[in-house]
Parts: structure tokens; C-alpha cells; sequence
């Protein structure tokens, strides 16, 4: 059965996009019993590549999900935290040429086009700080999938949006006829500007492998992809204490880069206070 699971993928395939990319992967959960972030893992993965994609960490995400799911023996598994994944504990004790072997199949099935329908909300931010915006017309809504990553303009992205005082949820809005970042702003001076400091956000737009969001039109989905995912914004958002279950682990989260317009405001500000 392996081998025709190799055989069928090694007829379908192109050239590797990242060579060895899942015995990389396993060879690095191995030092992490625990478990790591799928963008720490990236993170660290992505070093052993002259170069990756700006969407590296999900593609790396895509991977173990897939594994997860699809493989009659998984090398992956979810670990405790939301969207942090360890190495299948029956694995540690195997024998290393049936390791090798699992991961062998792994990599031939790698590159097999993903028929899955995409996510809903395939990218989001949590807990974003306003103060890291300056807030003018021509400021950024910027992002990276881990540290160290490329960063990725998400201005135009639409979807819907949360506002916090702190950690508490004060306002949730939707942005389709106009963008994410052009609702926020309009919050910094409308009669909420003073009651919020910190915003999370969920997008309908992916983000391509030079990191520019695609916005072609969207799959159409059946009601119960629409329920899960719903289900899934609210545990995101609201983070209830009794909820076992963990967001949409399809779609990544990314960590918020300084607006470039304000990191200038803030960059002069200490050169003109080092002149004086």
C-alpha cells in the first residue's frame, strides 16, 4: 500500500518545492518533545532554505493538517496548544528505517495539489496594538507570519474585525465594501477613538507565495463550513474557559510589524530628541 501511495504521487508531482522539507520538520520537532507553533517551526525550518515563500508558515501548516488527516499512519499530531504540533508518540520508540520510511511517503505525497476548500477567514490577527499604527491615510496594516519573515501588507484586506480595551471585547464590525484597515481608522476618530487600544482581525483574502493578497473571487461553501468557521471566530475571539476546541487550524495567524509611517514618526522623534 506505501509503495502505491508513493508511486501514485511520484506520477502527479513537480519538482520539489523544498527538498527534504518534511524530514526537516521532523527532524526539528525532534529536539521539541512538547511540541512547537507552526511558526516556530517554520521559523526554524526556513533557515535551512536560501530562501522561502512569504507564506511559508502556512504552507507548513497545510502539511500538518494534511498529515494529520489524510495519512493512514501520521507522523504529526496536535499538541496542547492551539495551533502547535508535536511528533506522534508512537513514533519516538520505532524502529529508524520505519521512521525513515513513514517519512519517505510523507515527502512523496508533499507536493499533490491540496483539493481542499480553503478556509473562509484563511488569515488572521490577534490582539494587534493600535498605538503600533500611526493611523494616517497612507499608514500599513503589516504582518508576518513568524519572526524573522517576510512582511506581508494587509491595508486592503477585508473581512471583520474586533476591538478591545485591553483584553476586553468592546465592538465587533464587518469590512466588505471597504477595507479592514479603512474601518479602523475611521474608529480612531469616531465615538469609539478613545475606548479601544488593541484589535483582532480575520480575512477573506489569501496571501500568494510573493506575499500579496489575492483578490480573486471565493469558493462557495456548504452551511456547515460556514457554522464551523463561525464557531471557530467566536472561541478565537472570546477564548471560553470550557471550549476544548481550538480555531480553524487551516488558517494562519500573523504577528503585527510596526506601521512604516510610524516607526519614521517615532525614529525622528529620538533623533530630534538626541539633538537637544
Amino acid at each position: 500500500m506505501a509503495k502505491e501511495i508513493a508511486k501514485e504521487a511520484n506520477g502527479t508531482r513537480t519538482k520539489k518545492k523544498y527538498p527534504d522539507l518534511i524530514k526537516k520538520m521532523y527532524d526539528c520537532l525532534k529536539e521539541y518533545p512538547d511540541g512547537l507553533h507552526y511558526q516556530k517551526l517554520a521559523g526554524e525550518v526556513s533557515k535551512q532554505y536560501d530562501s522561502v515563500s512569504a507564506n511559508f508558515a502556512f504552507y507548513i501548516n497545510q502539511l500538518l493538517n494534511r498529515d494529520i488527516s489524510e495519512s493512514d499512519s501520521p507522523l504529526f499530531e496536535n499538541a496542547n496548544e492551539t495551533g502547535t504540533y508535536k511528533l506522534r508518540q508512537n513514533l519516538i520508540s520505532k524502529d529508524h528505517n520505519e521512521v525513515a520510511k513513514k517519512i519517505e511517503i510523507a515527502e512523496s505525497r508533499e507536493d499533490i495539489t491540496n483539493k481542499d476548500i480553503k478556509p473562509i477567514f484563511p488569515c488572521f490577527g490577534m490582539y494587534w496594538d493600535r498605538a503600533q499604527i500611526a493611523w494616517e491615510t497612507t499608514s500599513k496594516l503589516m504582518g508576518v507570519e513568524y519572526v524573522d519573515g517576510k512582511e506581508i501588507d494587509f491595508t486592503l484586506q477585508k473581512g471583520i474585525y474586533v476591538l478591545y480595551h485591553d483584553r476586553d471585547l468592546i465592538y465587533v464590525g464587518q469590512a466588505f465594501d471597504r477595507s479592514i484597515f479603512t474601518r479602523l481608522r475611521e474608529h480612531t476618530q469616531q465615538r469609539l477613538r478613545g475606548r479601544w487600544n488593541r484589535f483582532s482581525w480575520f480575512g477573506i483574502f489569501e496571501i500568494d507565495d510573493q506575499g500579496a493578497l489575492t483578490t480573486t473571487a471565493k469558493e462557495k461553501y456548504e452551511y456547515d463550513k460556514i457554522v464551523d468557521t463561525l464557531e471557530s471566530i467566536l472561541i478565537e475571539i472570546c477564548e471560553p474557559f470550557q471550549n476544548r476546541k481550538k480555531g480553524d487550524e487551516k488558517s494562519v495567524e500573523y504577528l503585527q510589524v510596526i506601521d512604516p509611517i510610524e516607526s519614521g514618526i517615532r525614529t525622528n522623534a529620538y533623533k530630534a530628541l538626541n539633538r537637544n
